[in-house]
């Protein structure tokens, strides 16, 4: 069940995955459906893929994107992430696959107050 069982609560608008390890792609489908989150920590999930990002990329109220140290994310990921125009805050610190394509296209998004590429 696991992340499955908080796709029941639409009202929730902070979720914290980080360091949960066995997080995949097929999870982040079902937290989609979350359209009230506001923030989402998916630091250290090192299962999630661009897959998996692209999903959480439909998120409207989205504003706060942690993915430090999702090993599993390419410039790909990011791209799609370049198109969610409410998002103030992105953390894309050590996604050591990320290049300045990715970077280039996060570039377009207006609203960003934080931005950590280290």
């Amino acid at each position: 069940m696991g992340v499955l069982a908080v796709c029941n609560l639409p009202a929730l608008t902070l979720l914290d995955l980080s360091d949960c390890r066995n997080i995949t792609s097929e999870a982040l489908t079902a937290v989609s459906g979350l359209t009230s989150l506001r923030s989402l920590n998916l630091s250290c999930c090192h299962r999630i893929t661009d897959v998996g990002v692209r999903a959480v990329c439909n998120l409207p109220a989205l504003t706060l994107l942690d993915l430090t140290r999702c090993s599993g994310i390419t410039d790909v990921a990011v791209t799609a992430v370049s198109g969610m125009t409410a998002l103030t805050s992105l953390n894309l610190s050590d996604c050591h696959k990320i290049t300045d394509v990715g970077v280039l296209a996060v570039s377009s998004l207006r609203s960003l107050t934080l931005l950590n590429l280290k």
